[in-house]
């Protein structure tokens, strides 16, 4: 392992690539679309470095669990069974770790492609299955707590619909605004959603967007009962943020007449709502939060 930078003892080297091994399934990566990439490395090399730990397997030898840039090492690999002379790559060593922590460090670096929103998915699923909840993925990747639901909910869809989701041919949220055209609540107040004529409306979407020579399913591919649907969905969402700012005015100021800044976010509030909280607990909360961390500020 060659170190790149001794004089400032930094934990950039420069490292066999056939010294790396992935761990299979730990990557929440799921396009690995190589064919640019190989281009670029092989006009300007790797430029951003690999994250690895450094170990040895059963023989003694130095190996390296690759932790982030399992793209860049794929591209690599390929480059080098193609005949391409590639010695060492820029990697940054991060000391052993648990897996949970791992996963955090994979999130938070990505120093290659950005995670598409299904990615993410995969990456919050994980987290849910090391024991963590919600509020503590949102805390430990940066997102919020709202969208942390967002991303899981992808998961729940029907296999085919995660396929597009995926692949990037329909967002997350056309899939929600969909689904949620095909939610009624029955007299007992029970959330009943018709699948079935979800799916045979994206896939209708879908066939529609190809015929206009559509990479992508977007809002103009809906049917026209799924486009009023939508447009009734974003007045219901416009008389709503009305309604929410007239809240924020009114807990915004302190019974001396102090002004509040008051954090917070709409996913949030939503997903609150959601639980079952009202739009008065929801706002006394997020006064009580602010107060508390302007006195501790002080």
């Amino acid at each position: 392992m060659e170190e790149l930078n001794k004089k400032t003892k930094t934990d950039l080297y420069k490292i066999d690539p056939r010294a790396i091994f992935v761990v299979e399934g730990f990557n929440s990566r799921q396009d690995f679309d190589l064919d640019g990439l190989c281009s670029s490395i092989k006009e300007n090399g790797v430029l951003n470095p690999v994250t690895v730990i450094k170990t040895k397997d059963e023989e003694g030898q130095e190996r390296y669990r690759l932790v982030d840039g399992e793209r860049r090492y794929r591209a690599v690999m390929r480059l080098i069974e193609e005949g391409a002379e590639i010695p060492r790559i820029p990697a940054i060593c991060i000391p052993k770790m648990d897996d949970s922590e791992l996963l955090i460090q994979q999130v938070v670096r990505n120093e290659g492609k950005p995670f598409n929103e299904y990615e993410y998915a995969i990456a919050c699923q994980k987290f849910v299955q090391f024991g963590f909840t919600k509020d503590e993925i949102a805390k430990k990747i940066g997102k919020n707590n709202g969208l942390i639901t967002y991303y899981l909910d992808h998961l729940n869809r029907d296999e085919r619909v995660q396929e597009l989701i995926k692949s990037g041919k329909i967002s997350g949220s056309e899939v929600r605004r969909i689904y949620s055209g095909h939610t009624r609540k029955d007299k007992d107040g029970n959330i009943h959603v018709d699948e079935k004529a979800a799916i045979e409306e994206i896939f209708g979407a879908k066939k529609r967007a190809e015929e206009k020579g559509k990479k992508n399913i977007t809002l103009a591919d809906l049917d026209i009962n799924s486009r009023t649907l939508s447009k009734r969905s974003s007045d219901t969402i416009r008389k709503g943020l009305e309604k929410l700012f007239e809240y924020y005015k009114k807990y915004s100021k302190t019974a001396d007449g102090q002004d509040i800044d008051i954090n917070m976010d709409i996913l949030d509030v939503l997903e609150k709502l959601k639980e079952g909280n009202t739009i008065d607990e929801i706002f006394k909360a997020a006064v009580l939060k602010t107060l508390q961390e302007m006195k501790e500020a002080v």
